[in-house]
């Protein structure tokens, strides 16, 4: 810009020494032929000046309305992360408060994770979740999804993130009672049955299609939903049935779950 009104200045005064170079050599010459020679001079080169005025005019206001859109592009783009992120806090608190109500207890510290990745095989059913120690996050803490499921426990913290062993991988092992008989056992993931109840009596009445819940008899919160039983058989020999049971966090799990902090 200022090259341009470095060369409407330049432009200005060599018309001026063009006036000047006039009137001198025609200083004899009749005043209207002198006139004429400086007004077909003159004409065209006030032209050209006013033109470029114009054009720099017109490149000034470009420069001016770019800046502006592309203040009004920010501006609009940081409105619009701001309504996000109150959309998505609003939808976390609606979750979170939906879920402890449904837990079964106010004091029950709820954190919401997303999961980052899924492994499901025949050796292992295990997610990774977006939360870790930075977070409050321990080894051993209960993972459940929505309605107080019980979907598995953390095995692994890091810092920003952590491994959590889901209900049916056979590593996992919890303390489990029949929701109507109050018959209490242990709940084995089992990688084709889903979960496989050990310790129950032969001669205890659990039935199929009972719903099997968290004993808080170990490190895990009571009253968590396990899974519904598929299946109980027994032998004559056998000292204990053999049952099995269908997980029920299979049937909820999704991008989002709720570790229990305490």
């Amino acid at each position: 810009m200022k090259k341009i009104n470095s060369r409407i200045k330049a432009g200005l005064f060599l018309l001026a020494i063009i006036f000047a170079v006039l009137s001198v050599a025609f200083r004899g010459f009749p005043r209207n032929i002198v006139f004429s020679l400086t007004e077909r001079i003159a004409v065209p080169v006030n032209r050209f000046f006013l033109g470029l005025s114009v054009y720099t005019k017109a490149l000034i206001n470009v420069k001016q309305l770019a800046g502006e859109n592309a203040k009004l592009s920010e501006e609009n783009r940081l409105l619009l992360g701001k309504v996000s992120e109150s959309d998505r806090l609003k939808r976390e608190n609606d979750l979170l408060r939906s879920q402890l109500n449904l837990t079964g207890s106010e004091d029950r510290k709820l954190l919401l994770a997303e999961v980052v990745s899924y492994d499901k095989s025949p050796i292992s059913s295990a997610i990774i979740l977006n939360k870790g120690s930075n977070d409050g996050v321990k080894k051993s803490m209960t993972v459940v999804v929505e309605s107080g499921v019980l979907a598995g426990v953390v095995r692994e913290v890091y810092d920003d993130s952590c491994l959590v062993f889901l209900v049916d991988d056979s590593r996992v092992r919890i303390s489990v009672r029949g929701l109507a008989s109050q018959v209490v056992g242990y709940a084995r993931g089992d990688f084709q049955k889903g979960l496989r109840l050990e310790l129950i009596g032969k001669n205890e009445q659990i039935s199929v299609g009972e719903t099997l819940v968290t004993s808080g008899l170990d490190a895990l919160p009571s009253s968590l939903t396990v899974g519904k039983i598929t299946s109980a058989e027994s032998s004559n020999g056998d000292l204990f049935q053999n049952i099995s049971a269908e997980p029920l966090y299979s049937k909820k799990i999704g991008a989002e779950m709720f570790i229990i902090l305490k």
